[in-house]
């Protein structure tokens, strides 16, 4: 018996079950909002759900910190503007500078541990490059200028926000 991989798999079905309990507690809580008689906003309901993802995707990457630490995990697109309902794909970009095969192994094991194991986190998650901003497609650009940060170097974000501002203005 492979040790080593039965702990690593113990971890994964750990981290799913965690995961999930978080989430559907959460998301509980967020269908109860919709029911409310009194509420008048969507849009609140939509912050609410975003916010209790987020959440769960945060301590999931702090968990996890040592790929992440050179590099920035946003969100994008309506999830970056906080506009999640029940049906929305949860977009994640990694930004590195620059990407190594440290970063898309990370992503790959993400995408294939996170993303899709659950049905609120449904979607993808993208590995760009900063130094490669301007060969983004401007739908690409578009998405990132509503990118909020999860987890990473908070100066990296900053000066991501500021690339990209920069090749939005193009």
């Amino acid at each position: 018996m492979d040790l080593e991989r039965t702990t690593e798999d113990l971890q994964i079905k750990f981290w799913k079950r965690r995961i999930s309990k978080a989430l559907d507690s959460g998301l509980e809580e967020n269908r109860r909002l919709i029911m409310e008689p009194s509420l008048a906003n969507g849009f609140e309901i939509s912050r609410h759900r975003t916010r209790i993802i987020d959440s769960t995707l945060s301590s999931f990457f702090a968990e996890i910190a040592d790929p992440i630490a050179t590099n920035i995990i946003v969100t994008a697109g309506g999830h970056g503007r906080e506009e999640l309902t029940p049906n929305s794909d949860v977009d994640l970009v990694v930004i590195c500078d620059p990407v190594t095969k440290k970063t898309e192994e990370f992503q790959r094991n993400v995408v294939q541990f996170l993303l899709y194991n659950h049905p609120a986190l449904q979607g993808q998650m993208l590995v760009k490059s900063l130094d490669l901003v301007g060969q983004f497609e401007p739908d690409e650009v578009r998405a990132l200028m509503d990118m909020r940060l999860l987890a990473g170097n908070s100066q990296l974000y900053h000066k991501a926000r500021r690339v990209i501002g920069k090749q939005s203005d193009k």
